[in-house]
């Protein structure tokens, strides 16, 4: 698998970027794609409960070790399963001062997108249960049982295998069963982080007649080896015994972030009304615990998240409106994330940026790091040839296991919670005023992006669409800086991690992921990707000359991924294909907008152009025949004169042009969401065909030609927004569209006839 520090392949709503149609099972095996190679195990039990649940203060009950094989065997479902589970811990008081309660059918309505209903959850016994069974929000931790070793989604070694065999042993099991049910609890832990403010959790999976324990992190999972609990209950009951008796951090309750006071959420519902939760989604106020260097910790209040964490690993990033109770007038914004330890904190990126005078982004208020770091990546050792960690001095050396299966070295990530304030809140790109605002908004984000490189020698590396905001005057302001490095840093590096947000990154970035090809992120590659982000916006709100394929092309260019049998993602030849030769869009593609469209001309053979200088020498390679390996990326640290994107100045004379342009529309050019329309399109036709096909069936309706029930263990929340659907419209084709610039060779944006896409 290649290396991937930070998190490229995720859909989060932080990303500027909506996934137009999912279902459940897509959802759950991205999911399990992104934590391949962060599942580190089998660890054994007895060292997990060392390491992980510290000694109770008294013994647990004095029970039989086949205290569990009272539990009903050969079941042929697991919900026989959970009640004699429950009563053999409750009756016996093995979890004293929390209470487990069958949570299996009944979906927790305020779940972000995806209406969960988990098997028996533990819960604190005050907690009131008896409107809301399912509550993810206060769950303290999670049981899954599975009625036979069948289901289980990890493959312990032979206890004989010696250390080099573990290397070489798949931990994780690709069995079809067995990967639903691996994907199944990566999404549960998903969203019961992304729920609660939260360092870790626990996990306790029962596949009759084994179980084994699971500790969730922002670096990955620490899986235990697994015991049959019916011979051998003892490690279950200490590990219940011990959980009970350990307080909300040892539970891994994040203690930094408190439930807000009466008074101060009663001002929060007023002040912060602007960001309240979606209705039917609860979620409460709450209190953080900022840190200020040198001073004292301030306390800011927030209510809605303007982003949360939609995959278990990576930054994870929340990001709230807030302020404080001594100034309830002064709106700042707070982010809190989990950087990986090897970069530089964005808070004191930010503050460097200003001091050299960088202008439209986030003034910084206050903040830094917490004393809170990730443990999974304390159990595989760095990458071989990796330096020390640039500010993380404080952090536990790794430990030498001889337990690990597999090679995580280039997966697992050392991550540090990073929490700080600014002093501004934005609006995202969905709310600009017209198309010729949308350009100005991106052209001050690119001001940021340029001055940031020839000032401080800073690159992003993670331009998205909600990575640039609107501020209260209307500007631009690049925001989110926790990926940036400097130029001479990515340079000397042996080793180059891949970051931004796929759908907005660079597609030779994409391309050197799926061929495993070693490519520098550059300047370049930040400037494609503001292209991207303006494109897709342009093509989701404005109008344009495909407007009943909108779905189709922004699937096909920002949604393509695909993935090799040996888990490699795929990605980066779709969006290279509408460049050079406008796949996917057609060469009759066109923006309502004049300038809109000037530019989009003269943006992509500027790109063009660059992407022919850029991309590695082609040719097969060939173990077998001898045939040289895939060449890396060229070195562009000093590109030729002739290519536009050279330097800054082309995108600056560009954006420059198109503000000063008097053709942009005067009226009927505000920002009209085109998803809502097509879905509803789709769902009628859908609707309709299932209803003919129903007549034609039977003469009257047939429930069986109608859409099927989702999983068993979830509902979507979204309808029938979220189902599959069909291509809307006609594919655009993909002939070269002739334009006012020449390119870097002919006059068309059209590449070479033999440029392909997949």
């Amino acid at each position: 698998m290649p290396s991937s520090q930070t998190s490229p392949t995720k859909f989060p709503p932080a990303s500027g970027f909506e996934p137009t149609l999912e279902k459940l099972e897509p959802h759950r095996e991205r999911l399990d794609e992104d934590m391949v190679g962060l599942l580190v195990g089998p660890m054994p039990m007895e060292e997990f409960l060392r390491e992980f649940v510290p000694e109770a203060p008294h013994d647990a009950p004095p029970l039989e070790a086949t205290h569990f094989n009272s539990m009903p065997e050969d079941v042929k479902k697991e919900s026989e399963m959970y009640q004699p589970f429950i009563d053999l811990i409750a009756d016996h008081n093995i979890l004293p001062g929390f209470k487990i309660v069958d949570t299996s059918n009944h979906p927790d309505p305020d779940g972000h997108r995806w209406k969960i209903k988990p098997d028996p959850s533990i819960y604190l016994a005050s907690l009131d249960t008896s409107k809301k069974k399912t509550q993810w929000g206060e769950l303290e931790c999670h049981i899954e049982l599975k009625p036979n070793d069948a289901y289980d989604g990890f493959r312990d070694p032979p206890s004989n295998v010696a250390a080099e065999g573990r290397l070489a042993h798949q931990f994780e099991a690709d069995a079809e069963k067995r990967a639903k049910t691996r994907s199944q609890l990566i999404h549960y832990a998903t969203e019961w982080c992304s729920r609660q403010h939260r360092l870790f959790a626990f996990t306790v999976y029962i596949g009759d007649p084994y179980a084994r324990f699971i500790r969730w992190d922002r670096s990955g999972a620490i899986v235990s080896e697994q015991f049959d609990y019916r011979t051998n209950s003892k490690p279950l009951i200490e590990f219940l015994w011990r959980f009970s008796h350990l307080d909300d951090a040892g539970r891994g309750r994040d203690t930094s972030v408190r439930l807000a006071t009466t008074e101060e959420k009663n001002l929060a519902e007023k002040v912060l009304l602007q960001w309240a939760p979606a209705k039917k989604k609860e979620r409460p106020v709450v209190v953080f615990t900022v840190p200020v260097e040198g001073g004292d910790p301030r306390e800011f209040i927030g209510w809605g998240s303007m982003a949360y964490p939609e995959s278990l690993t990576g930054r994870c990033t929340r990001a709230y409106p807030v302020f404080e109770l001594v100034d309830p007038t002064k709106l700042c914004f707070l982010k809190d994330t989990w950087r990986a330890h090897d970069l530089d904190p964005e808070s004191k990126v930010l503050i460097e940026l200003k001091s050299k005078g960088v202008e439209n982004i986030p003034p910084f208020l206050c903040g830094g790091d917490l004393p809170d770091a990730t443990v999974t990546d304390l159990f595989v050792p760095e990458p071989k040839g990796e330096g020390p960690a640039s500010s993380s001095d404080s952090l536990p050396l790794q430990r030498a296991v001889h337990w690990r299966c597999g090679n995580n070295t280039e997966r697992v990530v050392r991550r540090v919670h990073h929490r700080f304030v600014v002093d501004f809140v934005g609006k995202h790109l969905d709310k600009v005023r017209s198309s010729m605002h949308l350009m100005q908004v991106c052209a001050d984000a690119y001001i940021a992006l340029r001055q940031a490189y020839e000032k401080c020698g800073y690159i992003h590396r993670d331009v998205s669409g909600k990575n640039i905001l609107i501020d209260e005057h209307g500007r631009g302001v690049l925001n989110d800086w926790d990926l940036a490095k400097k130029k001479s840093e990515l340079q000397s590096r042996r080793r180059h991690e891949k970051t931004g947000t796929w759908e907005f990154m660079s597609c030779l970035l994409l391309m050197s992921i799926s061929t495993r090809r070693e490519k520098v992120h550059t300047i370049q590659d930040d400037m494609e990707s503001l292209f991207y982000v303006i494109f897709y916006h342009c093509v989701r709100y404005f109008p344009h000359s495909k407007a009943t394929a909108t779905i189709y092309i922004i699937e096909n260019i920002f949604q393509n991924r695909g993935k090799y049998a040996d888990g490699t993602v795929v990605g980066g030849d779709n969006k290279r294909g509408m460049i050079l030769n406008q796949a996917h869009i057609g060469d009759d593609f066109r923006f309502t907008a004049e300038p809109l469209q000037e530019w989009l001309v003269l943006i992509v053979s500027a790109l063009q152009q660059w992407i022919e200088f850029a991309k590695p020498a082609q040719g097969l390679w060939s173990k077998r025949t001898g045939a040289p390996p895939p060449a890396a990326f060229k070195d562009t640290s000093n590109p030729p004169e002739h290519l536009d994107l050279r330097n800054h100045q082309f995108m600056d004379d560009l954006f420059q042009s198109a503000l000063e342009s008097t053709d942009w529309p005067l009226s009927n050019d505000a920002p009209i969401d085109s998803f809502p329309a097509l879905n509803k399109q789709a769902s009628e036709t859908a609707h309709r065909r299932a209803h003919n096909a129903s007549l034609r069936t039977s003469g009257k309706r047939n429930s069986s030609a109608m859409a099927s029930e989702p999983d068993s263990d979830v509902r979507s929340s979204d309808g029938p927004l979220k189902k599959k659907s069909k291509t809307y419209g006609t594919a655009p084709s993909t002939h070269t569209m002739s334009t006012r610039r020449g390119g870097g060779g002919d006059n068309s944006m059209g590449g070479s006839s033999n440029s392909r896409t997949t």
